[in-house]
């Protein structure tokens, strides 16, 4: 990581709890602002030929479209095509997960997309890597948002896994949300 720190002008010597916060934020200052800061203002510098950057401030919603995909709303079929899945055993159980909230189920898709990759709607840029499914011997299931792999359990009733699946994916928190009462 030194390489990265010295790259980035983060070099700072860690000898206390506060020295590590300090490194942590000029690590977000680099990623989030510095890093960007060269290609924005490229960008910013082509629109202003012939004068495109004053109209795209001036009429930010009129330029939307050109710049922002639009959000769509997460459907089965869309999330059926979005997750490569691995199956562990031939012929095993290959319960299209995003069935069951078709039905009558407090589980939503848009759930089901945040629980497995911690997005709540599909980036236009698509995720990666591409989301997986994998099975499993547990009883819930389980994720790991930064790889977005979904591992499902294996039950012999649909009726098991649907019951195990509304109650992990609805109770879950999340990255950084938290429960508010009466919500």
């Amino acid at each position: 990581m030194s390489e990265y720190l010295a790259n980035a002008g983060c070099l700072r010597a860690v000898k206390c709890l506060k020295d590590k916060d300090l490194l942590l934020q000029d690590i977000l200052l680099f990623q989030v602002v510095n890093r960007l800061h060269g290609p924005i203002e490229r960008l910013k510098e082509g629109l202003r030929t012939l004068g495109l950057l004053t109209a795209v401030v001036k009429h930010k919603e009129a330029f939307r479209p050109l710049f922002c995909s639009p959000h769509q709303p997460l459907t089965a079929d869309a999330l059926d095509r979005l997750f490569d899945i691995r199956y562990s055993i031939a012929g095993t159980f290959s319960c299209l997960f995003i069935l069951f909230t078709e039905g009558n189920s407090s589980c939503s898709l848009d759930k089901i997309l945040k629980f497995a990759t911690g997005c709540s709607v599909l980036p236009a840029i698509g995720l990666k890597p591409q989301p997986s499914i994998e099975f499993l011997h547990p009883k819930f299931p389980t994720a790991n948002t930064c790889i977005n792999c979904l591992r499902l359990p294996l039950h012999k009733s649909y009726d098991m896994f649907k019951s195990n699946m509304d109650f992990a994916i609805c109770n879950t928190q999340g990255f950084g949300q938290h429960w508010v009462v009466g919500h």
